[in-house]
């Protein structure tokens, strides 16, 4: 829905250390770790980190493609990635010829999820 139906490039999230099961979700969806903020929750006697993750729409894409059943999903969904990388180059040589105009095409949107 991210991906597609809302357009975004980035979706990341904030998730703490002691959450494993949350963790292990996450990184099967394709976010990675991209962070740490050392001990910022105490909980239960401990301090805990919180971690920073994210996942971009072309590992999202890459990801997908990796886990088809048949050859011609597969196919498929490596079209669409294609297509959207091209689509990505044709914006930013738009913006490019614009200069420093930044409108809707060029600025990508984050949503971001407190856990």
């Amino acid at each position: 829905h991210a991906f597609r139906t809302m357009g975004l490039h980035r979706v990341a999230l904030f998730v703490f250390e002691f959450n494993e099961r949350a963790i292990r979700a996450y990184k099967s969806c394709g976010f990675v770790l991209e962070g740490r903020s050392r001990e910022s929750i105490h909980r239960d006697g401990q301090w805990w980190d919180e971690l920073a993750m994210s996942v971009l729409e072309s590992d999202w894409r890459r990801l997908r493609a990796e886990a088809a059943e048949t050859a011609e999903e597969r196919a498929t969904l490596l079209a669409e990635i294609e297509a959207a990388e091209a689509a990505a180059v044709l914006r930013l040589g738009r913006a490019a010829s614009v200069g420093r105009r930044r409108g809707p095409d060029v600025v990508r949107r984050t949503i971001r999820r407190f856990t």
